[in-house]
């Protein structure tokens, strides 16, 4: 699912550097209006190990990205989706419960498609979606949705997304939370040897 993520082609050198790096990538993927801050400085000037960053992400620009996502795929099947309507609500420290519906018109007739889920980091370096369930409404529609939507979920929840491997450095995934209408994650620079 995350195979195509554009990745940096040389890992930042410091934490000024990592900061625009990742604003050009939340750019790239479409995230309009995400805001990435460098809250504390590396522990030397320059650097990266220590220092620590903030990435607020607007709930309704991964809406329009999940929506865009939606069309595309529904599209090859001669489906076409309507409406979109993600929430991010807290699950937990860390942890947070995600809903998302489309509806998509099929021959003429209104399908209504629920998808249910959890987000949490794992040992910090990674991003796991996971307990996916899904409602796709009754008859011969649902079950044409659920055929094409079930192998999607299972290919997400069983590949996390490697935050490192995105950021090209070690980093660390401190906090996840989704605070006025934004997902937000705070992450810090490690040192390489602290990796689990």
């Amino acid at each position: 699912m995350f195979k195509h993520l554009p990745l940096p082609e040389n890992p930042p050198a410091s934490a000024e550097d990592a900061v625009l790096s990742a604003r050009q990538l939340l750019k790239t993927l479409g995230i309009a209006g995400a805001n990435v801050s460098l809250e504390k400085p590396a522990a030397q000037p320059g650097g990266l190990i220590g220092a620590a960053l903030q990435a607020a992400l607007p709930i309704r620009a991964l809406e329009a990205l999940a929506h865009q996502a939606a069309t595309n795929a529904a599209a090859e099947q001669g489906v076409k989706v309507t409406q979109t309507l993600l929430t991010l609500q807290q699950a937990g420290e860390n942890r947070l419960h995600l809903s998302l519906r489309v509806e998509a018109k099929i021959f003429g007739g209104t399908v209504q498609i629920g998808v249910e889920g959890h987000i949490a980091p794992e040992n910090g370096t990674h991003l796991r979606f996971s307990g996916f369930q899904m409602e796709g409404g009754g008859g011969i529609f649902g079950g044409i949705a659920g055929a094409m939507i079930r192998p999607k979920l299972n290919e997400l929840e069983a590949a996390p997304l490697d935050l490192q491997r995105l950021a090209g450095v070690p980093l660390e995934l401190t906090q996840l939370k989704s605070e006025e209408d934004n997902l937000v994650l705070f992450g810090a620079f490690i040192e390489p040897r602290l990796l689990p």
